[in-house]
């Protein structure tokens, strides 16, 4: 449940209750062609994530990855936060060699996914 969730160095609210309020379930935009990006959230040297749907009791998000293995961008799900594999979600990531944890971009406005890019392409 999210509570409100820091990042790992403890520098950011990556989500709150408040926040999550509003994202579709997983799945709850499998029927829209350009689904909406609701967070966009970063980390290391290029590594990206736009997340359009959100599992609040299972930490389990579903979103548009970017990272410099893929540029283009893959669908798929990945951890928000996990009380089971806290180092491997976003909220427990911490990037080598200065132990920079992911964060939330803050200006980031919900949108179209047809409008997110790879920030570092």
């Amino acid at each position: 449940m999210i509570s409100p969730l820091k990042n790992a160095n403890g520098t950011m609210n990556l989500m709150t209750e408040a926040m999550a309020r509003n994202i579709p379930s997983i799945g709850g935009q499998s029927n829209i062609d350009d689904p909406i990006a609701h967070f966009k959230f970063f980390g290391g040297s290029s590594w990206t994530w736009y997340l359009t749907e959100l599992d609040q009791e299972t930490g389990y998000a579903y979103g548009k990855v970017y990272s410099d293995a893929c540029p283009d961008g893959e669908w798929g799900d990945f951890l928000l936060f996990s009380d089971e594999y806290p180092k491997e979600s976003l909220a427990g990531i911490k990037f080598p060699p200065f132990g920079a944890a992911v964060e939330r971009d803050k200006f980031f406005k919900k949108q179209p996914m047809s409008l997110c890019r790879n920030p570092c392409a």
